[in-house]
């Protein structure tokens, strides 16, 4: 009954969602699962390991396929950073390798930062009556 509330719950998020939230969200899930996958890795679960590097394979996909290519060079630059990511998590989980986790995860980190702070800056940049890049 709980997990029927939660998928519940969860579903009323994101259809509430800006797009903005929504990447937030994408790379907040993909962290979690990289996250797991480290953890059942280290306690030699392979299988749960697997299962969530496939996971996070598919979000980096969305995030993949969301890209609008013709924004220029920060879109191709995502692009590349998000085909890096989905080698390392093959890597991971061909090989068994938490360093590759590691840096999926320090990568998925930086660039929620990132993305989270952008509004932020926006609006102060519009605010004192400069645009911010």
């Amino acid at each position: 009954m709980l997990g029927a509330a939660q998928q519940a719950y969860k579903r009323t998020q994101v259809q509430a969602a800006s797009p903005e939230q929504l990447v937030l969200m994408l790379y907040d899930g993909a962290r979690t699962r990289v996250n797991h996958a480290r953890i059942a890795l280290g306690s030699g679960d392979l299988a749960l390991a697997r299962t969530n590097i496939l996971k996070a394979q598919a979000i980096v996909g969305e995030l993949t396929a969301s890209l609008d290519m013709s924004a220029g060079e920060i879109a191709r630059n995502l692009f590349r950073l998000y085909e890096y990511m989905n080698y390392q998590l093959i890597e991971a989980n061909l090989r068994h390798r938490p360093d590759a986790l590691d840096l999926v995860q320090r990568l998925l980190t930086e660039l929620r930062e990132a993305w989270a702070a952008m509004p932020v800056r926006a609006n102060r940049g519009m605010e004192s009556g400069n645009v911010a890049v």
